[in-house]
């Protein structure tokens, strides 16, 4: 059997206590969880014995009072105050992510091999979805998964969405944009509880961007995983979250980190993926112009947007004026006019860097309208209506 202790460690002149748990066997790394808006960081810790037995892991679940830190600086992530972005990073609660890792793993004597599993809970995932989506670069290299688990809220990947909700309102937008692009290459896993979907759950977040994300806990974190997803093929961007569900667990901070899937949340050897291709914008539809009449025709204006397989539609048009009845146009392509009406061509000229539609609908060797084109084309027979 291992030992438990309950210790008081300080960071920057602001003291917290540090339940502990040391395995007796050989240890591989720290496991640091982030309890929830009950403050029991002591359950935090006990629920993760058993994992801890298993896996070698050395257990810091710190303690951060409601009095020191109301929601709004430690669900919130405290990065925000009176409306203003705290000026000093250090003074961010999530910057104590880093610190106590690094004292657990001074602690249990590890060094930069072995590794640091980052676990949040309920509000515990809210904090943790802070920590990876505002410190960023090395703050966050040292962890080695965060596995952010059924949170009422997480943080958008979303430029526009305002902190602590996303990206937006408090950042320039270079920085906004390199905390987004960071946030989706962590180590994260979203953990869910398949049967945390209670939309009238009395501690779930019912704000304005809470309920943006979903009506649920377990929604709203599909949602988010698929956003993030979507987000990094959409830029080309890395992407290194997981998603892993809880089969048959609710809203338990025991339930989710006794249940098998936990060591998938955990796995640390799953390869990243590499950044997606950006997904490519769909083919426009080809267009037809359709011109009505001669006057629509000797009246067109510059065609600047024609693309392959747009098609230029003159049938309705008399391509005989001096005989009666109707009479269809014929292609020619780059051929002069034979004087005998009925006839469609096209000539380039390289120095505008344009190309005439020409069309005669007389005896004489002259068009009767002229349709520009921009950019050089090579038009055939597939590409007119007649």
């Amino acid at each position: 059997m291992g030992t438990k202790q309950t210790q008081t460690v300080s960071f920057n002149g602001t003291s917290f206590k540090a339940y502990t748990y040391r395995p007796s066997g050989e240890i591989n790394g720290v496991l640091l969880t982030f309890h929830g808006a009950g403050r029991d960081a002591a359950l935090n810790r006990d629920v993760a014995v058993s994992l801890a037995d298993k896996m070698g892991y050395f257990v810091v679940a710190p303690e951060f009072s409601s009095t020191s830190f109301p929601s709004s600086e430690y669900q919130m992530g405290g990065i925000i105050k009176d409306g203003k972005l705290i000026a000093d990073r250090d003074d961010w609660t999530v910057s104590y992510a880093k610190d106590f890792a690094e004292w657990g793993a001074a602690k249990a004597g590890l060094d930069s091999s072995d590794d640091v599993i980052l676990f949040g809970h309920s509000g515990g995932g809210q904090f943790l979805s802070r920590v990876a989506a505002y410190t960023a670069g090395s703050d966050d290299s040292g962890f080695d998964k965060m596995i952010i688990a059924n949170p009422s809220t997480l943080v958008w990947p979303s430029l526009t969405e305002k902190a602590p909700y996303g990206f937006g309102g408090y950042f320039s937008a270079k920085e906004s944009e390199a905390l987004l692009k960071d946030y989706l290459a962590d180590p994260i896993t979203i953990y869910l509880g398949s049967e945390d979907d209670n939309p009238n759950d009395s501690d779930l977040s019912k704000s304005s961007a809470a309920m943006r994300q979903g009506d649920d806990r377990l929604e709203r974190g599909l949602n988010a995983y698929n956003a993030a997803k979507a987000m990094a093929e959409s830029k080309g961007w890395d992407f290194n979250w997981e998603l892993v569900i809880a089969d048959g667990v609710g809203h338990s901070v025991g339930g989710m980190i006794r249940a098998p899937e936990m060591l998938d949340a955990i796995d640390t050897d799953t390869p990243a993926m590499p950044a997606p291709k950006p997904t490519p914008a769909p083919a426009p539809e080809p267009k037809t112009y359709v011109f009505e009449s001669l006057d629509a025709a000797k009246n067109a204006a510059t065609i600047t947007n024609y693309r392959d397989g747009d098609r230029f539609d003159f049938s309705r048009l008399d391509a005989d004026v001096l005989q009666s009845g109707k009479q269809d146009f014929h292609f020619i392509g780059q051929k002069l006019f034979s004087r005998s009406g009925e006839e469609i061509k096209f000539v380039q000229d390289a120095d505008l860097g344009v190309t005439w539609i020409k069309g005669s609908v007389d005896y004489d060797s002259s068009a009767e309208f002229r349709i520009k084109v921009a950019g050089l084309h090579t038009f055939t027979a597939d590409d007119f209506i007649l």
